[in-house]
């Protein structure tokens, strides 16, 4: 099994996208009506297209054939590997040419596995290729996973960028000139 992360590719990734916002909206257990959650889903990719100034990454786990189907005598032709999306972030523009990082999932039974360090970091790499000065995201309080994890990749705590119904929201940012 290898994992590979890639630019989610529509309409062929639309499905596996909104299946993982799903997971991630779960997950936090508050309602995202204040961020027009949604029409989000029904515009993907949305603000996050590369057009728009955005990214949406997608995290598969690609699993080989089974031995008995790859050892086989029969001649067929070779089986595709099958693939799993398990992970996404993605990205859109904010203002004052700073980009917004949003949606950072992982699937349960992925986790363990560094994915959402590797996610973080590509999703870095992606805001710095598109010109960004820094990048900037919300997370709940009681996140300390993610902040720790945000943290390590250069973010500090910053002033509230908008405004939310959330309280105690924590507001971060990462100033790529300053990393």
């Amino acid at each position: 099994m290898a994992i590979h992360i890639t630019s989610a590719q529509f309409p062929e990734d639309a499905e596996s996208t909104r299946s993982l916002f799903s997971g991630y909206a779960s997950s936090l257990g508050i309602d995202l009506t204040f961020q027009s959650f949604q029409e989000e889903m029904d515009s993907l990719p949305g603000k996050y297209a590369p057009s728009q100034g955005g990214a949406l990454l997608i995290a598969r786990r690609t699993v080989d054939p089974s031995p008995t189907q790859r050892d086989s005598t029969v001649s067929a032709p070779p089986l595709p590997h099958a693939s799993q999306a398990i992970g996404c972030v993605a990205l859109r523009r904010s203002t004052e040419g700073w980009g917004e990082v949003k949606r950072l999932y992982v699937l349960q039974e992925a986790r363990g596995e560094r994915l959402g360090d590797k996610l973080v970091q590509a999703i870095l790499t992606q805001a710095k290729a598109l010109g960004y000065k820094g990048v900037r995201l919300d997370t709940l309080p009681e996140m300390s996973a993610a902040q720790a994890l945000y943290r390590k990749h250069g973010f500090v705590e910053i002033a509230p960028y908008y405004e939310t119904p959330i309280q105690a929201t924590v507001f971060m940012g990462c100033d790529f000139s300053k990393s």
